[in-house]
């Protein structure tokens, strides 16, 4: 049985495991310490693995990862386990969803928002992170990069540039902060 949860739903709970992996992300974080944590906080709510997936135009899916939670082999057996899918919009405004598999046939609401706002907060961390990483060995601005540091140079806050970009204020945020790093980069 699948679930589908779009973002709109998304409320925050109070469990444990979702605080501790909320508190926890950080800019110190590396795309595998990432996954570990969310893994960690996965398995201590009784989920046994995730899939990520990028949607094309035409929502056809393409697998971005997976994981499977605790010991064993790295396929997740699905035949035992129900799943519940997250859509997500990430900061570049792509959909993506995120599927996460748990024992018996459905979540109570506590631990469906939880899981959904843990899975926002995983796949926009582990977005960024991995762009910022194939960004960052580009000498040449992107065309967003060069506007959001136009932007901020002239003292427009990062929400009415994300409104004039027409993208939010934390990818405005990121496009300034990517600028930045290349052009320090470039003067090394």
């Amino acid at each position: 049985m699948v679930q589908h949860f779009p973002t709109t739903k998304m409320q925050s709970g109070s469990v444990p495991a979702f605080t501790e992996f909320c508190n926890g992300v950080n800019d110190a974080l590396t795309a595998e310490d990432l996954r570990e944590r969310f893994s960690r906080a996965l398995e201590l709510n009784g989920v046994s693995g995730h899939v990520c997936y990028a949607l094309d135009e035409s929502e056809n899916r393409s697998m971005l990862l997976s994981s499977r939670t605790g010991q064993g082999s790295a396929e997740i057996d699905c035949g035992n386990t129900s799943s519940t899918e997250f859509a997500v919009r990430g900061w570049d405004d792509r959909p993506y969803i995120v599927e996460v598999f748990h024992p018996g046939a459905s979540l109570t609401r506590e631990d469906e928002a939880n899981l959904h706002t843990m899975s926002v907060l995983y796949l926009c961390r582990l977005l960024t992170l991995v762009e910022a990483k194939s960004d960052t060995q580009s000498v040449q601005l992107t065309t967003a990069q060069r506007r959001s540091l136009e932007f901020s140079e002239q003292g427009v806050c990062d929400l009415d540039a994300g409104e004039q970009l027409g993208i939010s204020a934390f990818a405005v945020q990121v496009h300034r902060d990517r600028a930045q790093l290349k052009m320090s980069a470039g003067h090394r």
